[in-house]
Formats: C-alpha cells, structure tokens, sequence
C-alpha cells in the first residue's frame, strides 16, 4: 500500500508489457530446443530496477540484457538489433498489449542463452522496445518470456536480488504456500480475491512495475471505488493515461492485503486483472511452470 502511494503522490510511469502472440500463419513458431545446462537450481545473472528485473542474455554471443516478463507469452527483440544480430525473418504475426494491438515480424536466431538456460533456433517478435529503457534505467534489448521458461521452476527473490532456473517440478515452495496456476491463451496467472468476496483470474505478469491492473468492466461489476488521478499507462502500442481505483481487501494466497490501488486497464489475453512487480517485489516469488503453481514467500535479506 506504501508503495501505491507513493507512486500515486509522484505520478510514477506504470509500464505493462502483457503480451500474446498471434502469427499471421498457423502455428506460431517457437524455438527448436529449450533446456536448462543444470542438475541444480542455477543463477541466472540480473539486475532490479523499479520492480523490474532486467536478466543478463546473450543472443548468437552478443550481450542483450532481456526484461524477465511472465506476463508475455512468447519472448520479443527490439528491432534496434535485427540488423545487427542478421536476424532472419519467420514470419508476420499480431503482438495484443494492454494498451492495444501491433502488427509485426518474427524473426529467429540460432542461440539464446541466459545462465543455465539455452535455447536453439528461437523465435522472438520483432518489438520497437527503446520506450522501455526509462524504467529500466538503461537499454532493453529485448524480452523474455514463457516460451523460453515453459517446463522450468523459475524463482525471483526480490529482496537478495537473485534469479535462479531449475528443472520443473524442483521449485521451492517450502515457505509458502502452493497457489494453483490458470493458464489462457499461453499466459498463467492466480486467482486474487478482491473485497473479500470476489474471486478475479489475475494475469501474472513481472514485467508490470504496477501493483495491480484490473479491466475497468470488471471494476464496475464488482464495485471497486474509483478515486481521483490518473496513472501514465505505457505498453507496446504507446501511452495512455489509466484512471486509479482502490481495493478495500485484496487476497493472494491467503494474504490479505489493505487498501490496494488498481490501474484500471485490462490486460492482454482472457484475464480480467494482472499482477506486477509493484507487488511481486514483497516476497521471494517461486513459479513452477510444469506443475502448475505459485509460491509467495517472505523476500530475502540481503547480507551485509
């Protein structure tokens, strides 16, 4: 909640990046082989920026840092590089943000590689990202997501700032409880709770710095209050300025959570609502993609 308000008193840029994918030819490419070079959980190098985490990858052995982004069901490349990695074209396809629709290109490499993590032959959309470099306080070369991650145990601790990949089914959830996963359309997302009575499939989705978006129909169904001030909304199709409404309850996993601010905008895909790294960033959050589940834990301490 302190952190809603704060962004609210200071007019924070709200950045969300919920993307789905849908290729012009059927089916939508994706990349030849995803597998993860450890037996162990093994870190993947990163940095955190305003709820954001910006992961260290490599694209045909060029360094391209990548947004870590769980609310985008195939992974993106801004266009700024097509030339300079001879990327080749894959197709035409249609890339649905929160903010509206663009039409674009597939391309593929031969190697992606972050960490453990290596993929061969992936597919990325071809994305103008340079809107994101403000939030993440340097560039983005591109962004990653569940096509590449898909069958793995991803954990993001936001309080040592750490990124760890393990095989699917290893995931850590020894400190919190097992949230079941919905999966629409190639996204996953939680049910969430809102006023104590009413239950909203939520997109999950780490590349929002938001707390909470909620699609304004649903607002209105529910009953959510709107409050005064807008919040700058940004996504793949450009800004636009998002009314702000306030939660009395939100519950997640058991955790009831106070007067929580809402963007109103609906995010891409079948879900009514997305939860961000405005949220995500108080827990060490464990996602288990081959089973089905979310873990919230109490974050890490950084040591001294």
């Amino acid at each position: 909640m302190e952190l809603a308000r704060r962004a609210l008193a200071h007019g924070m840029k709200c950045a969300v990046l919920a993307l789905a994918a849908a290729a012009c030819t059927s089916p939508l490419p994706r990349a030849a082989s995803v597998n993860l070079l450890a037996d162990e959980p093994g870190a993947v190098p990163a940095r955190f920026a305003q709820g954001l985490v910006i992961v260290e990858a490599s694209v045909d052995g060029t360094s391209v840092p990548f947004l870590l982004d769980t609310g985008s069901d195939l992974s993106a490349i801004d266009a700024r590089l097509q030339e300079r990695l001879g990327l080749r074209r894959a197709g035409s396809a249609i890339a649905r943000g929160s903010g509206g629709n663009v039409s674009t290109s597939l391309v593929r490499a031969t190697r992606f590689e972050a960490g453990p993590l290596r993929a061969e032959s992936p597919v990325f959309l071809l994305l103008d990202l340079e809107f994101l470099d403000a939030f993440a306080r340097a560039p983005v070369g591109g962004i990653l997501g569940l096509d590449l991650l898909e069958g793995l145990a991803l954990t993001i601790d936001y309080g040592t700032e750490e990124v760890l990949l393990a095989r699917g089914g290893s995931g850590d959830a020894s400190q919190g409880a097992r949230i079941p996963l919905v999966r629409s359309e190639g996204l996953v997302g939680v049910e969430v709770v809102i006023d104590a009575e009413h239950g909203v499939p939520f997109l999950l989705d780490s590349g929002m710095s938001a707390a909470l978006s909620l699609d304004p129909e649903e607002a209105r169904r529910i009953g959510v209050e709107k409050i005064r001030g807008r919040e700058r909304h940004v996504g793949i199709a450009g800004a636009s300025m998002a009314p702000i409404a306030r939660a009395r309850t939100v519950t997640l996993g058991g955790r009831d959570l106070p007067g929580v601010f809402l963007v109103l905008e609906r995010p891409a895909g079948a879900f009514a609502g997305a939860i961000g790294g405005g949220l995500l960033r108080r827990y060490r959050v464990t996602l288990d993609l081959a089973e089905g589940w979310l873990a919230l834990a109490p974050r890490s301490t950084k040591a001294s």
